[in-house]
């Protein structure tokens, strides 16, 4: 994610970097607790698997549920077009 972070924040420095992926993985940490907190992922629906998103930011958090496991299957920048988030 900090690669990430570096080509879509180029001019931040890297406190703010740490900053937004503490931020995202606090909320992923949330789903722990409460794997419902984020909505269904309509893009991702006809794969029938049940993906949800959560959004922080400019971020999608892309993520299943597995019987007691949540498995995030992707952080997705929400300025990409939705049709890579497939690939």
């Amino acid at each position: 994610m900090r690669r990430t972070l570096e080509l879509v924040y180029p001019d931040a420095g890297d406190l703010v970097r740490d900053r937004i992926i503490d931020r995202v993985f606090d909320h992923i940490s949330l789903l722990a607790r409460y794997p419902g907190l984020g909505q269904p992922e309509p893009d991702l629906a006809s794969l029938g698997l049940g993906h949800r998103r959560l959004i922080v930011g400019h971020f999608k958090v892309i993520y299943r549920i597995d019987g007691e496991l949540v498995v995030v299957v992707d952080i997705f920048d929400s300025r990409r077009d939705p049709i890579t988030m497939r690939k």
